[in-house]
């Protein structure tokens, strides 16, 4: 949700649209990005069980915070965001969102409870990173482009402590 608020944002800011004009574009940008994450979801499945969870997550996650930081760059909303969009679905979300480290780090009686709190965790950031981020353009006219620079740079980062944080499932580990 606080990346297609954002989008929306800098159409509106960039663009020269309304939030209406805004908002259908961002719904039509992301239903197809949506479309895509869809198809290739199982693929992605099938590569993290492949060639590990560990570097495709990693790779994926910092493929994301780049695509992020390219976004105010873009000239078009077609095909610029719009493919944009499409290529983080594909090399970013694809990998991040099927990773299932959950079932790694976890005992089996605790994942229904660890998912509960980390989505509480996950709905209340996004609501403070919403509510700062409408603050921000309200009270001192803030480029939203600021705020893509500035958080695909902390995703990118924050990926590099996960190098030395992440264990790889052994094979063997999976056997038993």
């Amino acid at each position: 949700m606080t990346y297609l608020i954002l989008i929306s944002q800098l159409i509106v800011h960039k663009f020269d649209k309304t939030e209406q004009q805004a908002g259908k574009i961002v719904g039509q940008i992301n239903f197809y990005g949506d479309m895509v994450l869809f198809s290739i979801n199982l693929a992605g499945g099938f590569l993290l069980d492949r060639f590990g969870r560990k570097w495709l997550t990693i790779t994926g996650q910092i493929m994301y915070g780049f695509f992020l930081i390219g976004l105010p760059f873009m000239q078009t909303i077609y095909p610029g965001i719009f493919v944009l969009n499409i290529l983080s679905k594909i090399f970013g979300l694809a990998f991040i969102t099927n990773s299932p480290f959950l079932s790694d780090y976890v005992m089996p009686e605790s994942i229904g409870g660890t998912v509960a709190i980390c989505g509480m965790i996950e709905s209340t950031s996004k609501l403070a990173v919403n509510s700062g981020y409408i603050w921000l353009q309200k009270e001192f006219n803030f480029d939203f482009s600021w705020l893509f620079l500035g958080t695909g740079l902390f995703i990118v980062l924050s990926s590099l402590p996960m190098i030395c944080g992440l264990q790889e499932v052994s094979k063997k580990k999976n056997s038993d």
